[in-house]
Parts: C-alpha cells; structure tokens; sequence
C-alpha cells in the first residue's frame, strides 16, 4: 500500500463503513509513510478521558504521547471476537519488530466503545494481556465518548440482539498521535505487521532528527 492522503471528507465517508464484531498543514505530516495521512493534521491532543490503567487510575488523561513518544490508539471492546484481537495482536507483533530503543517510545491506549461490559478491571486484563506500555480509557459518558470519536474520525453503533443483547459495530482504524496531540498516520484493518513497524519507525527516526 503506497502513502496515502486523505482530506477530512473522505475520513467522515471512511468512518461510516464499519467493521462489524459479532457479539455481544501537510508540511507537519511524516514523509514515506504507508497508512494514510490527513490534510490538514488532525489535533487531538485536548481530548481527554479517563485511564483506568495502571498509571492514569481512572483519572483523565490526555489523548497525547508522552515528551518524544508516540502513542497509538484503537476504539474497540473486549469481547469483539474477531476485529479487535486481531488488530491488538497485530500491533503487538510490529512492536515487536522495533528495536527496543524505539518499542520502549512507543505507548498503547484502548478506548471502549462499550463501557458496560468492559468495566475498569476488564480493561486492565484485556489490554495489559496485549502491552507492556498500555492506557485503558473508559467512560459512561456517552457524550464524551462520541467527541473524542469524532476528534479521531472513529465511530460505532450498539443495536439490541435477537438473543436479548446486544452488538456493537465500530470503525477499525488504528491511529498514532504524537506528543504535540497531532493524529499523524492511522491504518486500516489487516495493515501487515511490517507496515505498521516501518511507520512507527519512520516517525520516530524524524523525530530523533528533528
């Protein structure tokens, strides 16, 4: 997949094809990137929800790396049997395949998009069982889910099940914000592992230069 670029109209047109899981200025952007960029970059480091890891313990964080990380971002849930684990795991896989002088700069945050299920103590086994360096947001407050879904261009839906559940369907673009809270690159599901590890180098080694 070459480096794509894609305004924010196309981002919102993006965001209404949703991946089901059955179940209950450009001159800021990296060069020679494989996941698609957005012009203008998008800012979203002035969202914040609370972490109910271990380190934010339930306060609210910035959705922002830390001084000279990176932070990459996914909205999902825990019991997505499918869309989910496949895309943590392959996000696990491409750290892995960083040098550790880049992995240890390199800090992933969940977002549930169902909180009623994915309680703080869930969240902390489902995404500590993926990371080493990890953020668990989660919140009630379906209106601040919704702001930071569309700070980020994400989106979901919850509709009640035959069984008397109900299924939640949810984007599956995975993104990476930097320290500035600038959303630089986002990848869509089944992004190669080798992909996504160039990418989070390619920034990193920008920034090291800078």
């Amino acid at each position: 997949m070459s480096r794509t670029l894609i305004t924010a109209a196309a981002v919102l047109a993006g965001a209404l094809l949703l991946a089901g899981c059955g179940g209950g200025g450009a001159g800021q952007q990296a060069t020679g990137l494989t996941g698609f960029t957005r012009d203008p970059v998008p800012q979203v480091g002035g969202v914040s929800l609370p972490d109910v890891g271990p380190v934010g313990k339930g306060k609210s964080v910035p959705m922002r790396a830390k001084p000279g990380n990176l932070l990459v971002v996914y909205f999902g849930f825990a019991s997505c049997p499918d869309i989910c684990p496949t895309t943590l795991s392959d996000v696990r896989g491409a750290l892995k395949r960083l040098p550790v002088e880049q992995r240890t700069r390199v800090e992933v945050a969940m977002v549930t998009v169902d909180p009623k299920r994915d309680t703080a103590k869930v969240m902390r086994s489902y995404v500590g069982h993926f990371f080493e360096s990890w953020r668990a947001y989660r919140t009630t407050d379906a209106a601040a889910l919704a702001d930071a879904e569309k700070a980020f261009g994400a989106s979901h839906s919850i509709t009640p099940s035959k069984s008397g559940g109900y299924d939640v369907v949810h984007s599956a673009f995975t993104y990476v914000v930097d320290d500035q809270g600038r959303l630089l690159v986002e990848w869509p599901f089944a992004m190669p592992r080798r992909d996504i590890s160039q990418d989070l180098s390619t920034i990193l080694e920008e920034d090291t230069n800078t």
